[in-house]
């Protein structure tokens, strides 16, 4: 009989419990890591399965017309290859999978799944790249323009001077055609501040208003269509007609900015601001729709929204024009013959009414600007006449290929409402202002509605992360009203990280009602679960949580979402917290290459990625890239990515070698060029008190052989292993120099007295074997005693001291650490109100930040002790090492792997400790119970009790 087994390790005596246990069941099919997904771009997909008890012998992969794998005898169940015919462009693949059990029974097929092909080939694109570069007609003869007032103020009401005369000046042959800046208008009346340019001026006997801010072209008169400038988020639509409905629709679209698509009047699919951001300059990125429940017979219109997003010349050397590039396919198939619309010279365009405020730059992320008067809600409907849009323009295909987006699409993830409204003192112009409180920090949208507003009436709102005074990071939005009853005002391009919302320009206190926050970020497939006695821990495991999801835009994690938004190498201390929560890796996979693709000429990679404007980093930001890319492989047995960027990871090292005298790297290139461990309490953004030239060199040294051991996994895994061993041996060869050259033997200590610089030569390996003891000695004293249980270190030093006293069994300090209230550490924000987590200890700058997520990491690795097995990755083997530490009385996690659900639950009765034990089907488990030897466990429900001291 067919058993499920339950296994009780009772006082060191292993009992075995037999309950009944159905036939194997086989679910979850992925492909690519994705259930059922559109537009796979490799030409061998993988897929995965799950069974739901027991362990496979053997499976046989049917896809439909295309292959059948016949029974395989393998345990394989997570990547399989792909490997029958060759696939095409747009094909449909379906498919189901059984396997063999233990017994050599086979289970019943499972249910269908599928996937379809995007485009394989650059010859299967016909369509054509457009942009919204269009001109207005040329004055006609005779046409004049006569200026009657132009007003340059600053949009917070700081100061406002009359500048007709000098544009009065710049009108050229009944033209004005100007960038608004201060040097044209007489100086500038208000430094630091957003400015904005009103002209009110007449063209053949017709008065007209137009405003535009600082560094913003304005083109006068205006187009008696609505003509879209390089600001502006313009509608593009084509009609065509169908003589059916289409048996198949699929949509290509491929856009260097951002979009949304329409069909008939109606948005198609709930993403938010795609695509995600790739390096332009290597590659772009598309994603695919079904359009079939959007078409119909007859008129049919499609529509594409477009915003330049980070599209900006200067930015990155692919970007070759002043508003979005797109293309879109789409492949039909109408009473069996193949139809195609794409974007050619057809399309039409125009004003939408919205644009972009700020230059997306540092420190100037801006907002939208709306002007309800031009917006058009019908603009994608089939019978709307455009006649009076403007034709798009024709531009070169970029150089670059075309992917298709790996990483989850954005969407709102959660509406919150506002929950306090309150009246501020009149701002500059003695306009009244309410803030409105959300409750919790965010990253996302406002969305705020109006009530009797006059047509013209501007409404500004800013957004801030810190009170007293507001810090905004010029984050900024304004609302035209058109007039209507009623109005609504939401971001659609842009986001925010904020709290509060300062709004001005309303007579009347908004209802709380009417106001909304939405957080918008990549939507992370949930795969863990973590809580325990300390209310404590909980609240701090989600306060990570949601950090992460407030950084998650645009396929990458950001260092922050108001003052930067770059992808800073931060993002590899939240690997594990995000890796045990959510499904990453198709994320991972898509912002390693990123890495990879902003590679410099020597093969050094930068501080941020996708690479457009490095910020300040060292040798381990770049270090992002091969820390993705073995942990895809540890966590997921992702091959692919290894093989891809293994160079790219070997170079980057070896670039930062050329820098070594005598084995010993030295400080290089700019001030903000060789950071080690950033912002530290006591030495962050706030002090002149940086850790010292040698505490850098010697922690980015340290690093440096961290990514060489890895290199050596890496190799190993990959079946180099000439190359691991010349890896190692350099290794050797190393370290004692890097010893000699920062240890001070007087003081028994490297550089400082401070917890990176004992940690990080003990996690490398730097630490001569007779002085571990010593160093480990004085890094636990710098903890409890020095410090007084708390942490000194910064961003890195902080998620290596976590994971590196885990791994030596000394989670108890890690508890002390953790466990604190008061400054520095998580309690000690949590007390004082935050959120998310802070830039720096203190609190100082930005109130949602990338540098302290690293902890959940050893919440589920540490206190609930689910590991993976580095001897077969993906969690096929899996070690269970709980932590019984401090004062807590149980625990309980689950972690949803490429093999099925790992539940670690553990209590404390007295001095009886339970365990309690899922292990899925088709893996094994080292179960490592305090007191007892390890144990090898299979799949089922197991539990173990034994007597702690």
């Amino acid at each position: 009989m067919k058993r499920r087994i339950i296994a009780s390790l009772l006082y060191g005596a292993f009992i075995t419990l037999c309950t009944p246990a159905l036939a194997i069941n086989v679910s979850e099919l992925r492909c690519e890591f994705r259930h059922d997904p559109l537009g796979i771009d490799v030409a061998k997909p993988r897929l995965s399965w799950i069974l739901d008890a027991g362990r496979q012998t053997a499976y046989q992969v049917v896809v439909d017309g295309l292959w059948d794998s016949g029974k395989v005898m393998s345990d394989q169940s997570v990547n399989v290859e792909y490997a029958g015919k060759p696939l095409e462009s747009r094909q449909r693949c379906e498919w189901k999978v059984r396997v063999w059990d233990g017994d050599g029974k086979p289970s019943a097929w499972s249910a269908p799944a599928f996937w379809t092909m995007g485009i394989l080939h650059p010859e299967d694109w016909t369509a054509q790249w457009i942009s919204t570069e269009v001109s207005s007609p040329p004055p006609g003869p005779g046409d004049k323009l006569a200026i009657i007032k132009a007003t340059y103020a600053a949009l917070d009401g700081t100061a406002s001077v009359d500048v007709t005369a000098h544009v009065e000046k710049l009108v050229k042959d009944g033209r004005l055609k100007l960038q608004v800046n201060p040097k044209l208008l007489g100086g500038d009346p208000a430094l630091n501040h957003v400015k904005e340019l009103r002209v009110i001026y007449e063209t053949n006997g017709e008065r007209r208003e137009v405003a535009a801010e600082d560094f913003h072209e304005l083109n006068l008169p205006e187009p008696r269509g609505l003509l879209p400038n390089p600001r502006d988020e313009p509608y593009v639509r084509r009609t065509f007609m169908l003589e059916e409905i289409p048996e198949s629709a699929l949509v290509n679209v491929n856009v260097m900015g951002f979009y949304e698509l329409y069909v008939n009047g109606q948005k198609v699919g709930d993403d938010v601001m795609s695509p995600a951001l790739s390096n332009y300059h290597k590659r772009s990125l598309y994603l695919t729709y079904d359009l079939k429940p959007y078409l119909r017979k007859g008129r049919n219109c499609l529509g594409l929204w477009l915003s330049r997003g980070w599209y900006w010349k200067g930015r990155n050397p692919a970007v070759n024009h002043d508003t979005a590039i797109a293309r879109l396919q789409l492949d039909m198939t109408v009473k069996g013959k193949p139809i195609r619309i794409g974007t050619d010279a057809a399309w039409r365009c125009k004003s939408s009414g919205r644009q972009i405020i700020g230059s997306w730059s540092w420190n100037q992320m801006g907002g939208e600007q709306v002007d309800a008067r031009r917006a058009d809600p019908k603009w994608a409907d089939p019978d709307q006449d455009d006649s009076d849009w403007f034709p798009v323009a024709v531009v070169p295909a970029p150089a670059v290929p075309a992917d298709a987006q790996k990483c989850p699409k954005m969407r709102v993830l959660k509406t919150m409402p506002a929950v306090a409204c309150a009246k501020l003192e009149p701002g500059g112009a003695g306009k009244t202002k309410f803030e409105l409180d959300f409750g919790a920090h965010l990253t996302g949208w406002l969305k705020l509605r109006f009530r009797g507003l006059r047509a013209g009436q501007s409404v500004t709102i800013q957004y801030a992360d810190k009170k007293n005074p507001y810090q905004t990071f010029n984050q900024s939005d304004r609302f035209i009203s058109a007039g209507k009853a009623e109005e609504e005002f939401c971001s659609k391009f842009n986001y925010h990280g904020f709290r509060w919302a300062i709004v001005e320009g309303l007579a009347t206190a908004p209802e709380l009602a009417d106001a909304e926050a939405q957080l918008i970020g990549a939507d992370f497939e949930s795969r863990g679960s973590f809580e325990c006695s300390s209310e404590l821990l909980n609240r701090m495991h989600q306060v990570n949580l949601w950090t992460l999801r407030c950084l998650s835009q645009s396929g990458y994690l950001s260092d922050c979402p108001h003052r930067e938004r770059w992808g800073y190498g931060d993002g590899q201390v939240s690997i594990e917290s995000c890796m045990m929560n959510f499904m990453m890796q198709p994320f991972y996979d898509k912002w390693s290459t990123d890495w990879c693709d902003g590679a410099e000429a020597n093969g050094y990679l930068p501080h941020t990625a996708p690479h457009y404007k490095s910020g300040g980093g060292g040798p381990a930001w770049g270090g992002c890239a091969q820390a993705l890319t073995w942990r895809n492989y540890l966590y997921y047995q992702d091959m692919r990515t290894l093989e891809r960027n293994l160079a790219a990871c070997r170079r980057h090292i070896e670039a930062i070698e050329v820098h070594a005298k005598d084995g010993v790297v030295r400080a290089f290139g700019g001030k903000w060029d060789f950071i080690g461990d950033w912002v530290p309490p006591e030495r962050g953004m706030d002090t002149k008190n940086w850790p010292p030239t040698p505490a850098a060199e010697l922690f980015n040294n340290c690093y440096r052989l961290y990514l060489r051991e890895q290199w050596a996994r890496m190799a190993d895994v990959l079946g180099r292993h000439d190359e691991a061993k010349a890896c190692r041996a350099e290794l050797e060869r190393l370290r004692p120099l890097v010893h000699a050259a920062f240890y001070d033997k007087d003081r028994q200590r490297y550089v400082l007295d401070e917890q990176s610089y004992y940690l990080m030569p003990l996690m490398t390996g730097v630490v001569p074997e007779e002085l571990r003891p010593i160093i480990l000695n004085k890094l636990e004293r710098c903890i409890r005693v020095t410090r007084k249980g708390h942490l000194d270190t910064g961003m890195l030093g902080t998620y290596f001291l976590l994971n590196y006293l885990s791994e030596i069994g000394r989670d108890d300090l890690v508890f002390t650490i953790v466990n604190q209230t008061t400054y520095p550490g998580w309690g000690y924000m949590l007390e004082k109100g935050a959120t998310t987590w802070w830039e720096q200890w203190n609190g100082y700058y930005s109130q949602i930040h990338s540098c302290f997520t690293s902890l959940d990491g050893w919440f589920y690795q540490g206190l609930a002790g689910i590991r993976a097995d580095p001897t077969a990755p993906g969690f096929k083997k899996i070690v269970i090492k709980p932590a019984i530490v401090g004062d807590l009385t149980w625990v309980k996690a689950r972690h949803d792997s490429a093999y099925g659900r790992i539940v670690s639950n553990w209590k404390r009765e007295g001095r009886q400790l339970i365990l309690d034990l899922t292990i899925p089907a088709n893996t094994t488990a080292t179960v490592f119970v305090p007191g007892e030897t390890a144990r090898q466990v299979g799949p089922g429900l197991h539990q173990f009790r034994t007597t702690l001291p």
